[in-house]
């Protein structure tokens, strides 16, 4: 499921062009650029989203576009190929602007995006994970507006169903059924808030600290699309999804 990164100066793996030599960089959103012929995307954040048609947008979205846009104007000195592309085509990468600073690490800092686990560098996502807990704090950016607020699990409402979310609760029950394996949130599984991950995704976590049955009790952050099965649910696709709170 992860990828090691190789890092390049170019636009992909193997490639020797610098980035200034294909003009300048344009954000599509607060994620999403272009460089020359080619998208990017940057790896272990979301930003919240402005769809193609541009008739309508998440809020904050026209706001992160603009962060982004701002600060690949300043300079960019490199850019780490993943080696993967999206499902929409884009090249999955880390970027250093002119400086060494991380493009994803001033991001978040700045409130113009949330983390969203997907590399298996897990010492950076550590470092935006804490730089997204102080932006919280300090409610800056995105995080002065209550569509960006951390949820409930015990309180999760309908209309919040269909998006990206930071939700907090306790377990109160970790089983594993069938092909998945399920943390519940509440005593009602066919209504409560509920985690669940695949076991063939656990098969691939075995040399990881991760364990489901460790949650059993405990005070958990999960973030991640919250879909409708059952009442809220989310999927977890990658170890750092679930974050063990200290209440």
């Amino acid at each position: 499921m992860f990828l090691k990164a190789a890092v390049v100066s170019g636009l992909c793996a193997g490639s020797t062009q610098e980035p200034s030599s294909q003009g300048r960089p344009q954000a599509l959103a607060g994620d999403r650029f272009t460089l020359g012929q080619r998208v990017f995307q940057l790896a272990d954040i979301g930003a919240p989203s402005v769809y193609a048609l541009g008739a309508s947008h998440a809020p904050f979205a026209v706001k992160a576009r603009a962060i982004l846009d701002d600060l690949l104007a300043r300079g960019v000195q490199d850019i780490e190929s993943l080696g993967e592309e999206t499902r929409w085509g884009a090249g999955l990468v880390k970027v250093r602007l002119t400086g060494g600073v991380v493009l994803q690490e001033r991001l978040i800092a700045l409130g113009a995006a949330r983390v969203y686990p997907k590399t298996d560098d897990i010492a950076f996502i550590g470092r935006l994970l804490a730089m997204e807990e102080e932006a919280r704090e300090t409610e800056t950016g995105l995080w002065t507006l209550p569509a960006y607020r951390i949820r409930r699990a015990d309180a999760f409402r309908v209309r919040d169903l269909g998006a990206y979310h930071l939700t907090e609760g306790r377990v109160l029950g970790a089983s594993a059924r069938r092909s998945r394996t399920f943390l519940n949130f509440g005593e009602d599984y066919r209504t409560d808030f509920t985690a669940t991950i695949a076991n063939g995704t656990l098969r691939k976590w075995r040399k990881t600290p991760f364990n489901p049955a460790s949650f059993e009790g405990a005070m958990v952050r999960v973030r991640g699309y919250v879909a409708s099965i059952n009442g809220p649910s989310v999927e977890v696709t990658h170890p750092a999804q679930i974050e063990r709170l200290t209440m």
